[in-house]
């Protein structure tokens, strides 16, 4: 969902959408220096579900909250792992990076390795 939703928001994100995902990036960068996990953990679930709402698809955003029940629980495993903390920050970095530029393409391969990575990670815990 979550990568087919970013495809399409990337070629014209809204400038409010930009600066709260900026936001919301830097208060990650604060929390993990700050070590404080649980914060973090928080802001990541924030990230996640600012980008489906930026879709303003009602059937969208109403599957994702209860998919996103499953997002929390693979961050409360995969997140006290400072390896994934910092991967996962370097990814929604990108993910921003690609969202300013206008590029669906790299959003969406971004997202979709961030995906397939946090997968990945929690198969082999």
């Amino acid at each position: 969902i979550e990568t087919n939703v970013i495809y399409d928001i990337a070629a014209n994100p809204d400038n409010e959408l930009l600066k709260d995902l900026i936001d919301i990036v830097n208060l990650m960068d604060r929390a993990i220096d700050a070590n404080d996990i649980s914060k973090y953990n928080k802001l990541d679930i924030q990230f996640h579900k600012r980008i489906i709402g930026a879709k303003k698809n009602g059937i969208i955003i109403t599957l994702y909250k209860y998919l996103s029940n499953l997002l929390e629980k693979s961050i409360t495993k995969t997140g006290y792992m400072e390896e994934l903390l910092r991967d996962g920050l370097q990814d929604h970095h990108l993910i921003v990076e690609a969202l300013v530029g206008r590029d669906p393409q790299r959003a969406k391969d971004i997202m979709e390795k961030h995906i397939l990575s946090t997968q990945h990670k929690l198969e082999n815990i």
